[in-house]
């Protein structure tokens, strides 16, 4: 699998990218509000189509997937009406898997709601 989307040559990138591709935006933004994290997620995906077309690969070829971490603009856990909004961003653009970072130890109740009550519905 690859790691990420970032590449200084993304036409190398794209030559070489598996089949699927998982983008980590809070790892180098950790502070991004929700409409920024959909920005830079929406701007990193057009740059990997854009890429893919410059060297003839079918940009739905590449699966994505988005590992969001709780400390950027949308808390997974904390935030269930959040989750939703960004899961059907990324529905939109064509992203296959949402990865949810591990929450803390205390965030327990908030971890059981979200993955019994708002995870069956982004189905």
């Amino acid at each position: 699998m690859c790691r990420s989307s970032h590449s200084r040559n993304p036409a190398l990138f794209v030559m070489r990218v598996p089949p699927t591709c998982s983008t980590p935006p809070s790892a180098q933004a950790p502070d991004l509000t929700v409409d920024e994290l959909v920005a830079v997620t929406r701007e990193r995906n057009e740059g990997l189509r854009v890429a893919c077309e410059s060297v003839g690969r079918d940009p739905a070829s590449i699966g994505r997937s988005l590992l969001l971490m709780p400390n950027n603009g949308v808390d997974p856990w904390g935030d269930p009406d959040a989750l939703r909004a960004f899961a059907e961003h990324l529905h939109a653009m064509k992203f296959d898997e949402l990865v949810l970072g591990f929450p803390s130890p205390d965030r327990r109740v908030a971890f059981e709601h979200t993955s019994l009550d708002v995870l069956p519905q982004l189905r």
